[in-house]
């Protein structure tokens, strides 16, 4: 089957690709067994902030400035470097673990991670905002989730481009007062793709 594109809503797009579904959690009980089936999904965002790129692109590679918008991270912004992020808001949700397989200041950055996908970043450079520039930045995260976690994984990175955009006005995300989120990892799978995240404030039509 063919791959299919669904639009989504104020400037989500989720694309699915044709895959052969696998089991990725597999539990057995006294009354019968059961198995949660994955897919690769792709989510991609895109946001229109009115700074010039630089002052954006520290932000996706500054610890200090991440743990204001995303959460509690742990960077080395070089190729081959670390790029850990803690959840904060979701305490049960698995660490992001990954490494930068490419960064290109100020414009791209590609992040592998272990079971939170592969997420990709991307700057450009627009004339107009206050200070004569702005920065579109697209991103996509790439995993395998099950269907009942889509729409999870497409709001925490909504939200988190909304966080963003808090940030860069100078009002990071006080933690102490952020409503913690539960999932379990069931719904995920591994290798190069499955994550969590959050977005743009728009929700994905997962179908």
């Amino acid at each position: 089957m063919p791959g299919r594109t669904t639009p989504a809503s104020r400037g989500i797009l989720v694309i699915r690709r044709a895959y052969r579904p696998r089991p990725t959690a597999f539990r057995r009980s006294p009354a019968r067994a059961y198995s949660v089936t994955v897919t690769v999904t792709r989510l991609s965002f895109s946001q229109q902030y009115g700074l010039p790129r630089g002052i954006v692109w520290d932000a996706f590679t500054d610890q200090v400035l991440i743990g204001g918008w995303l959460g509690e991270a742990s960077v080395e912004p070089v190729e081959g470097g670390r790029y850990r992020l803690e959840w904060v808001v979701s305490p049960d949700l698995p660490p992001a673990e990954g490494r930068i397989l490419r960064l290109v200041e100020p414009s791209l950055i590609l992040i592998e991670t272990d079971v939170h996908g592969l997420l990709r970043v991307e700057l450009q450079d627009i004339p107009g905002g206050p200070r004569g520039r702005s920065t579109r930045v697209d991103l996509s995260v790439t995993v395998d989730v099950s269907a009942p976690f889509r729409r999870r994984v497409a709001d925490t990175w909504s939200l988190g481009l909304i966080q963003l955009e808090e940030l860069l006005r100078g009002h990071p995300v006080d933690w102490s007062e952020a409503s913690p989120r539960r999932t379990t990892l069931s719904g995920f799978g591994t290798g190069a793709g499955a994550g969590a995240g959050a977005g743009s404030g728009a929700g994905a039509d997962l179908g």
